[in-house]
């Protein structure tokens, strides 16, 4: 797989890098036996410049046992432990984070998105939190936290949200992924939740709009909120809203746009992506089916994940990634370009390839110093760095990258990929966790190195 990575690159000896945690500007230590679910960028939260950093971390022996979630303000570096966290969120309310594959694999192989930032909704400088726990036994339930309650103390309750949403009946595993996007151009941060377990259709999957008027204008009531509007796939067990993404206005009309992944694993279907116009989202009510602009139809069942890759110039759409696609070589990263989506019926990736590591859990993009997006991936083994994906151009693997277990036997893996601006300058950091849990060593110690760098 490495020789032909290689001469797909273009390179026979990839450049040579610093280890990753002596090129760090930040390093989080977590206590013995610290078990880091995911990490995740949580945008401008206390209005300062510069991304918070969101890190979900068990506090029993097993992920099932309820995870807190410590945030990070932006600008932090140096060598720092969990505790010199700027706030912790406390979950008290017997829940736990989503942190196995979904409803694809049995490996705990999560990425998805269960902490999003919504930004300032009411204007009082900092933003509001939304926390998410899916299950497929149960309904799922989402919690809203308020900056200015957060702002109130260094610790949290889960219980203590000032709003609570719950699916509708006949649906489990709401909040599964979270999307954060202005879909009806009012300028306020809107929420799409996923919810791919249904009964009718059965597992056919649907989504929640969840508009930002409407969080807003009920915050500090302590009550459930009545969802917004609901749309729905027809396909039983194509179990669409495994993942949602949203990719920012692609068709110019003043709202953003929506990625829907429907992986069809639950009756070994074609999984699917559907690109979705947020004119056309549902506004109220399970009145609703999906109303598709644009599907990219895999050969397989589509173990997938999404990313949206930042256009170069900052002025045209952003092209869209779809990683995991599998074909006889393995998983692919499938790369659609921006000025494509939504013109058509059926979506063609401009271009596609193999990166020899992990696209469908562990997948990110970023932004460089140069302006110019790059796409990362790891395994646990190895981390796979390509500085032009539009081109499928210039691979170069990461040193010092540990590797607890053979890789042929890759650990479990979480969401334990991200990017963030941490210091407002423009240009993204990656953040990832190492070790990966679990060891293969029964003698080591897992303390949940987190490396910003």
């Amino acid at each position: 797989m490495w020789l032909w990575l290689m001469a797909c690159a273009g390179s026979a000896d990839p450049p040579v890098h610093p280890p990753v945690v002596d090129a760090a500007r930040l390093t989080i230590s977590g206590p013995e036996g610290a078990l880091i679910a995911g990490v995740y960028n949580l945008g401008q939260l206390d209005g300062a410049p510069g991304d918070e950093l969101g890190l979900a971390v068990s506090r029993g022996e097993t992920l099932s046992e309820g995870s807190d979630l410590y945030l990070f303000s932006g600008g932090r570096s140096g060598a720092l432990a969990l505790d010199d966290a700027d706030q912790v969120i406390r979950n008290d309310a017997g829940a736990w984070w989503l942190v196995d594959g979904g409803q694809c694999t049995p490996e705990p192989a999560s990425g998805h998105r269960n902490a999003v930032g919504l930004g300032d909704l009411d204007g009082d400088g900092l933003g509001e939190l939304l926390l998410a726990f899916a299950d497929d036994a149960g309904v799922g339930v989402v919690y809203l936290l308020g900056g200015a309650q957060r702002a109130l103390a260094w610790e949290t309750q889960l219980s203590d949200a000032q709003l609570i949403l719950f699916g509708p009946k006949g649906t489990s595993s709401l909040g599964t992924d979270l999307t954060v996007g202005d879909f009806d151009g009012d300028g306020l941060s809107d929420v799409v939740i996923g919810a791919p377990v249904t009964t009718g259709p059965e597992r056919a999957g649907e989504i929640a709009v969840v508009y930002g008027a409407k969080l807003r204008d009920a915050r500090g009531s302590r009550r459930v909120l009545e969802l917004g509007g609901i749309g729905w796939s027809t396909v039983a067990g194509e179990l669409a809203g495994e993942r949602v993404l949203s990719m920012g206005d692609v068709n110019q009309d003043g709202r953003d746009d929506l990625a829907v992944l429907a992986p069809g694993c639950a009756y070994g279907l074609p999984g699917r992506v559907l690109l979705l116009s947020g004119a056309a989202l549902p506004r109220v009510g399970r009145n609703d089916r999906l109303v598709i602009g644009a599907t990219y139809q895999s050969a397989n069942v589509l173990h997938g994940n999404l990313q949206r890759l930042p256009d170069a110039s900052g002025l045209g759409p952003d092209a869209l990634i779809i990683g995991g696609d599998l074909n006889a070589l393995g998983e692919r990263v499938l790369v659609f370009s921006g000025e494509g989506l939504l013109d058509a019926p059926s979506l063609r990736p401009t271009t596609s390839f193999q990166i020899g590591a992990d696209s469908q859990s562990q997948l990110t993009t970023r932004r460089l110093a140069s302006g110019e997006p790059e796409l990362v991936s790891h395994d646990g083994g190895r981390l796979v760095r390509v500085a032009d994906p539009e081109r499928a151009e210039g691979w170069y693997m990461a040193e010092g990258w540990s590797a607890p277990c053979d890789l042929d036997d890759r650990p479990d893996r979480h969401r334990l990929l991200e990017s963030l601006d941490l210091d407002g300058d423009g240009v993204d950091e990656l953040v990832t966790v190492e070790p990966l849990w679990p060891s293969c060593d029964a003698d080591q110690t897992n303390r949940g190195l987190v490396i910003v760098w």
